[in-house]
């Protein structure tokens, strides 16, 4: 399950290409959700992440936003995980920021604001009842981790390979769409 919190409509075919084209084989099947915020529920889509969530009953989810985008060959390393380690419950895998910054994934990264949902991929039956707070807004990617490292730290399974990319459709002051290519905008 995909899930992406939509304020960049115009982003939505970018992150579409970005499933589409991942390298095969992998045996997933995609399940995209699109939550779409306003300035009604921007402070509350929280409550709406939760609720959605506990319309998943099984597999992996991850949230990915509307300027991130998939690394090709995501998917094959995260089956390849998979088979390795049936018993993971948490992937994390490391992110490219769009300033050149690599997020690595690991345990010391685990504290607020040290994970983004773009980096986290959480077996749906791992999380259980633990979800997203409603209290800590401002770092609820980091805080689910948290709070999913304290009560099953075994499940966890972290990988130095850059598979996301954080923040890699932007736009300029106009509003024009710019996608960052292996650090050339183009």
């Amino acid at each position: 399950h995909v899930i992406t919190p939509v304020t960049r409509p115009h982003n939505l075919q970018k992150i579409a290409d970005s499933i589409a084209n991942a390298d095969h084989p992998h045996r997933f099947s995609i399940h995209w959700h699109t939550i779409f915020k306003n300035h009604e529920n921007r402070y509350n889509v929280i409550q709406l992440y939760n609720k959605l969530l506990d319309s998943i009953q099984d597999g992996w989810f991850t949230f990915m936003c509307d300027d991130n985008a998939f690394h090709p060959r995501l998917f094959t390393e995260f089956q390849e995980a998979i088979d390795e380690n049936p018993n993971m419950g948490v992937y994390l895998v490391s992110i490219f920021a769009r300033h050149g910054i690599n997020v690595e994934a690991k345990p010391e990264s685990i504290m607020p604001f040290g994970v983004d949902a773009a980096q986290t991929f959480i077996k749906r039956e791992t999380l259980g009842d633990i979800r997203y707070s409603t209290h800590n807004v401002r770092y609820s990617d980091s805080k689910i981790v948290m709070d999913l490292y304290e009560k099953c730290p075994e499940k966890f399974v972290f990988t130095d390979k850059i598979l996301a990319y954080y923040e890699k459709l932007i736009r300029d002051d106009n509003g024009d769409l710019f996608h960052e290519e292996d650090g050339i905008i183009q």
